[in-house]
């Protein structure tokens, strides 16, 4: 039978299952086991407003409908200054496992303070959370950088940036001492920077951007009788991404200058377009219906070769062989922007091969292009 040595200290009540246990002083009694219980919070045992000593038990098969499946601690604000690092929760010698919640599958503490011993002196296994946690909530461990879905090394990481606000999905995570994701009260840890900040610099120069939290708490331990114990806590973490500022604008965006010193890309607003980097923006064509950033929307009876480039030409042969452009299409086919039957440069010949359209196509009177017939007769007049 494993006896289990439960300690509390100024203790205002004690919840297992759904019997409440009240003590005015000081008390010491013993447990065996915690198994197969079911509450809201703390599954298996929920402590509130006072330290524990928790030895030689066992929590097992617990289940917590919200936070802690096997044990939940939470004591007021007014005494977290005063009891933060003086071991308001120690496991010793306990086995947890197989206990589940919703979050923190096996310890929950409401201000989120880390139980002593809880991984070096417990066994701890298949706990689960259905959200986050699967052992414990723990505290903000460290900070990780994910560009474009990728996480990525940012101590060895050089970002290419072109000024301004992230054009790429670059996101900032915080996570506990697991490497799971730290979520809290006010945010689930995750931080898109796209919309947040704006980088600038002198092209070809560096720059280096600093994160810090003080959700973040490193441990700091301290050899007491020739053990090692959480003495304090520590906020000084940093994670850095070092940002390469490029040497152009792309398409869409026209080199500037702040006050001489800084680079900056400036968008080609409603009106104006370019189409290649650090060109300047040019004023929209007569030959097109819309332009803005990189994109050029042409009237009927025009074309060009593909998105990036800027040389329009009239359809003089036959206005109808080319169509009117479409917002949010891609050129990158000559023929995309002529009518059916019509294909190459300035939409000029008729697809008698069946290279786009499907079918054979053959030109008859001026300049049109009719799907082929072996009956039709050209008649020409001499």
């Amino acid at each position: 039978m494993v006896i289990c040595l439960f300690s509390l200290l100024k203790l205002k009540f004690i919840i297992a299952v759904s019997k409440t246990i009240q003590f005015q002083t000081e008390e010491e009694f013993t447990l065996s086991l915690f198994n197969n219980l079911t509450y809201n919070n703390g599954g298996g045992l929920y402590i509130e407003e006072s330290s524990a000593l928790i030895q030689n038990c066992s929590f097992s098969n617990n289940k917590a409908y919200l936070y802690g499946g096997a044990l939940l601690h939470n004591i007021s604000n007014n005494q977290i200054a005063q009891q933060l690092f003086n071991n308001q929760v120690v496991l010793l010698k306990n086995n947890i496992f197989q206990n589940q919640a919703s979050i923190a599958g096996a310890y929950y503490s409401v201000q989120g303070l880390f139980p002593q011993y809880f991984y070096t002196n417990n066994t701890i296994n298949q706990n689960q959370a259905n959200i986050f946690g699967k052992d414990l909530v723990g505290y903000g461990a460290g900070i990780q950088i994910i560009i474009n879905h990728i996480q990525v090394d940012y101590q060895n990481f050089i970002y290419s940036h072109t000024t301004g606000k992230f054009q790429d999905s670059v996101i900032v995570e915080v996570i506990n001492q697991n490497g799971e994701l730290y979520s809290f009260r006010q945010n689930n840890g995750t931080f898109n920077l796209n919309n947040l900040i704006s980088v600038y610099g002198q092209f070809n120069s560096e720059v280096e951007l600093v994160f810090s939290s003080d959700i973040i708490q490193i441990p700091l331990y301290q050899n007491i009788s020739d053990s090692l114990q959480i003495s304090n806590y520590s906020s000084k973490y940093y994670a850095f991404l070092k940002i390469k500022i490029k040497n152009e604008c792309n398409p869409g965006y026209e080199l500037q200058k702040f006050q001489t010193i800084l680079d900056y890309c400036s968008p080609c607003l409603e009106g104006y377009y370019n189409t290649q980097p650090n060109q300047h923006c040019i004023k929209c064509p007569d030959s097109a219906y819309y332009c803005k950033y990189q994109t050029i929307l042409l009237k009927k009876g025009f074309w060009r070769e593909n998105s990036t480039s800027s040389n329009i030409l009239a359809c003089n042969q036959n206005k109808n062989s080319c169509i009117e452009s479409q917002a949010g299409v891609n050129l990158v086919n000559t023929n995309q922007q002529c009518a059916e039957g019509y294909i190459g440069p300035i939409c000029d010949d008729c697809d008698i091969e069946n290279q786009y359209w499907g079918q054979r196509y053959q030109k008859i009177g001026n300049n049109q292009c009719v799907r082929f017939n072996n009956k039709l007769v050209q008649v020409t007049s001499s």
